[in-house]
C-alpha cells in the first residue's frame, strides 16, 4: 500500500508539473501575443500619423497663393509653427513637423513622439527660391535597407521634396530630457558617419534611411521610420491647380475688362527660355502669350501751332524690343494741340493696361515725368481713349496740348500686373500649351464646329472631354522625351497631344510615358 501511494503521489506530482509547465508556457505565448499586438498597434499609429502628416504638407504645397509647390521650414523650438527665414534660408532644413503651422492636430508616433521633418532647400517658401515647377528637383537621398542588418541600404532616390519621420523608442546614448528636446541627436539616428556609406536622419542634407536596423545580436541602431515627398507625388496636384489657376484667369481678364469672348492668339511654339511670348497672328496653337507689344511706331499730328515730333519704339522695362512707344518733342511754337495714335498687337493677356486712364501716359517737362493728369501739368488737358479692333487689336489715342518745357510723351510699357508674378516667377509659362479653336480666336465669329466642320472646335479624348472646345491649356510636366528647356514639341507633348494642328488632344493615365493633363478653358 505504501508503494501504490508513493507512486500515485509522484504521479501527482509529475501531473502538478506537467500543468505548471504547460501554464508557463500558455503564459509566455499569450505574452508573446499580447507584445506582438501591442507592436503591430504602435505601428499602425504611427504609419497613420506619417501619412497624415505626408498629406498635410502635399495640400499645403498645392494651396499656396504666389509659390505653388512650396513647403514651410521645419520647427525648430517644438512649437508646432514653421520657422520664419534667416535671410532667405530656413534656419535649419531639418526640425519637427511644423504641425500647427499645417493645420493638424498635435499628432504623434506610436511611441507617443512627435514627428520630425525634413525639406529640400529648392522648396522652402522664399521669394529667392529657384522657380518651383514641374522641372524643380528635390535634392535629398533617401535609402532603405535591403535586410534589417544592411547599414548601406539601397537608394530609393535623390531627389526627395521633403521627408518626415518617426523617431521611434530611445535608444542606447539618446537623452530625451528637456534640455535636448529640440536635438535630433537624441531622437534620430545615424550610421557609419564620417564615411562613404554615411546614412545620417539627423541632418537637414542627409541621405537618409529608414529602419529598423539592428546589429549582429540583435540590437537597436536605428529604429526611425519615415515616409517621403516625391516629384511625382506632389506635382500632378500642383499642375491641376496652376492649370485651373491659369484658365480662370484667362476667363476673368477677357469677360471682365476686354468685353469679348475672344481668345488671343497663341505665340509661336519655340524654346520657351527664349520665347517673347508675344502672341502671333492666326497662331491658334503654341505658347501662352505674356504680353501685347505695340505694333508700330506712333502716329502724331498737330494742329493749331507747331513742333518738331519724332516718335519711336524703344526697349521697355520688360526686356521686349518695341514695347515702349514715345515720342520726342522740340521747338514748340503757340500751344499746339498733339495726337499721338499707337495700336498694341491683339490682346494684353496678363496686365489689365488701363486705356481709359491717361496715368497710363507718362509726359516729361522741364526734366521731371509726370503722369498725364498730374497737376504740374494743368493746362495740358490731357486725354486718352482706345477702340478694341476686330481682330483684337487696340488702338489708343492721345490728346493734348504742348506746354512750354514738354519734351516727351510716352505710352507706358505693357507689363505684367503683379496679381500674376507667381506666374511668371516661377516660370510656369515654360510649361503651359495653349490651344484655341479658330471660330473663338480674333476674327472667328464666335462659333465653332465639331471636326471635320471649320471653324473647327478643338476635340479633348478622355477625362473631361469633348468635340465643343473652345480653348484648352495643357500642362506639359517635366521632360519624358529629351529635356526642357527645348524648341523640341516632343519634348514637351505626348500622344495626341503633340500634334495640336489636328485641333485633337487627350486626356489620359498618368504613365512613365504620358504626363500631360488637359485644362479645358471654355466650355
Amino acid at each position: 500500500m505504501k508503494n501504490l501511494s508513493r507512486q500515485q503521489g509522484i504521479a501527482l506530482l509529475v501531473f502538478v508539473t506537467l500543468l505548471a509547465t504547460a501554464a508557463a508556457a500558455v503564459t509566455v505565448t499569450a505574452l508573446n501575443r499580447s507584445s506582438q499586438n501591442v507592436h503591430i498597434a504602435r505601428d499602425k499609429i504611427t504609419a497613420a500619423a506619417l501619412a497624415q502628416a505626408k498629406e498635410a504638407l502635399i495640400g499645403r504645397a498645392v494651396t499656396d497663393e504666389n509659390h505653388p509647390g512650396s513647403l514651410p521650414c521645419p520647427d525648430t523650438n517644438n512649437d508646432g509653427i514653421a520657422e520664419l527665414f534667416s535671410g532667405t534660408n530656413c534656419p535649419s532644413y531639418i526640425g519637427r513637423l511644423p504641425w500647427r503651422t499645417l493645420g493638424l492636430p498635435d499628432i504623434s508616433d506610436g511611441s507617443r513622439e512627435r514627428l520630425w521633418y525634413a525639406l529640400s532647400d529648392r522648396f522652402r517658401d522664399n521669394a529667392v527660391a529657384e522657380p518651383i515647377n514641374s522641372d524643380t528637383l528635390g535634392n535629398r537621398a533617401v535609402y532603405t535597407p535591403d535586410t534589417q542588418y544592411d547599414q548601406a541600404g539601397t537608394l530609393l532616390t535623390e531627389q526627395a521634396i521633403a521627408i518626415v519621420f518617426s523617431a521611434g523608442d530611445v535608444l542606447a546614448g539618446q537623452n530625451r530630457m528637456a534640455a535636448n528636446i529640440n536635438n535630433a541627436d537624441h531622437y534620430l539616428e545615424s550610421l557609419n558617419c564620417p564615411g562613404a556609406n554615411c546614412r545620417d536622419n539627423t541632418v537637414g542634407a542627409g541621405p537618409f534611411i529608414t529602419g529598423p536596423i539592428f546589429d549582429a545580436n540583435r540590437n537597436s541602431l536605428l529604429n526611425d521610420r519615415l515616409t517621403l515627398i516625391a516629384h511625382d507625388n506632389l506635382f500632378p496636384s500642383v499642375e491641376k491647380i496652376v492649370g485651373k489657376r491659369a484658365s480662370t484667369m484667362l476667363n476673368t481678364h477677357l469677360s471682365s475688362y476686354w468685353g469679348t469672348p475672344l481668345y488671343p492668339f497663341a505665340a509661336l511654339f519655340t524654346n520657351p527660355l527664349t520665347s517673347r511670348y508675344t502672341p502671333s497672328s492666326n497662331n491658334t496653337h503654341g505658347l501662352l502669350p505674356r504680353t501685347a507689344t505695340w505694333s508700330g511706331i506712333p502716329g502724331s499730328s498737330l494742329t493749331g501751332g507747331s513742333a518738331n515730333v519724332s516718335c519711336e519704339l524703344n526697349e521697355g522695362n520688360n526686356h521686349l524690343n518695341d514695347a515702349r512707344a514715345r515720342c520726342s518733342i522740340s521747338d514748340i511754337t503757340g500751344t499746339p494741340n498733339i495726337t499721338l495714335t499707337g495700336t498694341l498687337n491683339y490682346l494684353g493677356l496678363w496686365r489689365k493696361y488701363d486705356l481709359g486712364s491717361v496715368d497710363e501716359i507718362r509726359i516729361r517737362k522741364d526734366g521731371t515725368n509726370y503722369s498725364a493728369n498730374d497737376p504740374a501739368l494743368a493746362g495740358m488737358n490731357a486725354a486718352i481713349s482706345y477702340t478694341v479692333n476686330a481682330d483684337s487689336s487696340v488702338t489708343v489715342t492721345f490728346t493734348g496740348i504742348l506746354l512750354p518745357g514738354t519734351t516727351r510723351i510716352e505710352f507706358r510699357d505693357v507689363v505684367i500686373d503683379s496679381t500674376h508674378d507667381w506666374f511668371f516667377k516661377n516660370n510656369w509659362q515654360q510649361l503651359i500649351y495653349y490651344a484655341v479653336s479658330p471660330g473663338y480666336a480674333p476674327g472667328g465669329g464666335n462659333t465653332c464646329y465639331p471636326l471635320p466642320a471649320t471653324p473647327s472646335c478643338l476635340t479633348v479624348n478622355g477625362n473631361g472631354g469633348g468635340n465643343d472646345k473652345h480653348a484648352v491649356l495643357i500642362t506639359t510636366g517635366r521632360a519624358i522625351n529629351g529635356s526642357h528647356p527645348s524648341g523640341t514639341l516632343d519634348n514637351y507633348l505626348e500622344s495626341e497631344n503633340a500634334t495640336p494642328s489636328d485641333f485633337i488632344h487627350e486626356n489620359n493615365t498618368r504613365s512613365d510615358n504620358f504626363n500631360d493633363r488637359v485644362i479645358v478653358v471654355s466650355p
